[in-house]
């Protein structure tokens, strides 16, 4: 895998782009996961998800759903190791600003 991420390293291209970033705020999930079954609990969480990519961020190239690293990095392609080798490679002495260019 770091041999074929490598290969398409000597492709990257920088740009400038706008990005527009929103966080989605379930109110009153967490008194409902208590009323509820695990299954029922899942099935809102991928309905609510399928809704939003569906009819609001269609056009996205990318959407992170928050929570636990180990938990959602898998199904991200491990982004969170990735993203933190990347910062550690570009500014091994940790001094850029934590909201900086590289977050």
């Amino acid at each position: 895998m770091l041999t074929q991420f490598r290969k398409k390293l000597e492709y990257a291209e920088g740009r400038s782009e706008f990005v527009i970033s929103a966080i989605c705020d379930n109110r009153g999930f967490s008194a409902f996961s208590t009323h509820h079954e695990s299954p029922d609990t899942a099935l809102f969480i991928k309905r609510f998800y399928v809704k939003l990519l569906d009819d609001y961020l269609r056009q996205a190239v990318f959407a992170k759903p928050l929570g636990p690293t180990d938990e959602v990095g898998p199904s991200l392609s491990n982004f969170p190791l990735w993203w933190k080798r990347i910062q550690e490679a570009l500014d091994p002495n940790g001094v850029s600003a934590e909201g900086g260019a590289l977050v």
